[in-house]
């Protein structure tokens, strides 16, 4: 059966506009052995990113998707997803969740833009391209496509900055810029980055609606924790490593390890359940922070927000809604990576429009 059906899977990875057939079909070309052929193919399209990008046709949300790709791969390598926006959602857990110590309340929020978001983290190959002296140990790095870990908030944010450069980016629309008063590891945002173009950190907002990918349960695959493990490492069955992304299946959007293999940094400021005394009904935009250092001041050591879980972690900080803050931006660990965003589009509510 298998040798009918390579070619058809093989057609869909290619051609398919939805991101996540185009990951389904990756994932289950990695469970017959045909990596030698993805590499193939994923080098040919890092070779025609710009092509490949312009030729998109980006959908607003609840409107009937083009018949272009909703996803490109860019000269680095990255797979990113593009997300219609505006979109409102229910962000957060419920008191009755198994997440509900590891989450925010349940509040309404709304991201007013179109993004695209990496299907998977930034790898080990890929962080090496920016940071050619960077390495971990040997149980960490035994493969090029586990993820980047040891990777402090302010390299992540660094490595952005390359990847926008890489993919030709005018540096006027990068989200960060270097402090004054540091040595050049300390990385600040810009005011109004989310209107910038350049790759950055998701916000958490963003993390959140691609992780649920439509889902209002625990997992963007319903609540049933004895599915966990076909979409997650994390430590019942991780054997205490990270392990090379897209061997576990993709959620709905096509996005692996979400929710587990290595903790992934966000955008936002850590501010713990910040929503428990709003209303329901008032939904809140996802904007930049109102506490963030300015450029040429000390940045203040705050915590920045982590999400999803890690293969260290038990199955109750592998939820959609999950997030902590474990370490300052400037500590790495084994169990935090990163994967990148950007702004693709910005486009007003139709309230917005009516009224100007």
């Amino acid at each position: 059966m298998r040798p009918s059906l390579l070619p058809k899977v093989q057609k869909i990875y290619q051609t398919d506009p939805d991101p996540g057939l185009h990951a389904a079909s990756e994932w289950l070309l990695r469970m017959w052995h045909e990596e030698p052929w993805l590499q193939t193919i994923n080098q040919s399209w890092q070779k025609e990113s710009h092509a490949i990008f312009g030729a998109i046709a980006f959908p607003k949300a609840n409107t009937a998707a083009p018949a272009g790709p909703q996803w490109y791969v860019t000269s680095q390598g990255q797979t990113m997803v593009i997300l219609p926006g505006p979109v409102e959602f229910m962000m957060g857990s419920s008191r009755d969740d198994d997440l509900s110590n590891f989450g925010d309340s349940v509040h309404p929020k709304r991201i007013g833009r179109t993004y695209a978001i990496a299907n998977k983290m930034i790898s080990i190959e890929q962080f090496q391209a920016f940071d050619p002296k960077y390495s971990v140990p040997v149980r960490f790095s035994r493969l090029p496509d586990l993820p980047a870990i040891r990777i402090d908030w302010h390299r992540a944010t660094a490595y952005c900055n390359h990847l926008s450069e890489k993919e030709g980016i005018s540096p006027e629309q990068w989200c960060y810029e270097k402090s004054a008063h540091a040595d050049g590891t300390t990385m600040l945002s810009k005011k109004n980055m989310l209107s910038l173009t350049g790759y950055r950190l998701p916000t958490e907002a963003e993390c959140e609606y691609a992780t649920r990918a439509g889902a209002v349960t625990t997992h963007s695959f319903g609540e049933s924790p004895e599915l966990l493990d076909r979409y997650a490492w994390f430590a019942l069955n991780s054997e205490g490593v990270t392990w090379p992304m897209g061997q576990l299946k993709p959620n709905d959007l096509g996005l692996f390890d979400t929710t587990g293999n290595v903790l992934e940094w966000s955008q936002n400021i850590y501010l713990p359940n910040a929503h428990s005394r709003q209303q329901v009904s008032q939904i809140l935009d996802d904007i930049e922070d109102e506490i963030v250092p300015k450029v040429g001041e000390p940045s203040a050591p705050l915590f920045r927000s982590q999400r999803g879980g890690s293969f260290m972690h038990s199955r109750y900080e592998a939820g959609s809604a999950s997030r902590t803050n474990y370490s300052l931006p400037d500590d790495p660990t084994d169990y935090t990576g990163f994967r990148v965003a950007r702004t693709i589009d910005l486009t007003p509510f139709p309230s917005e429009r009516e009224n100007p």
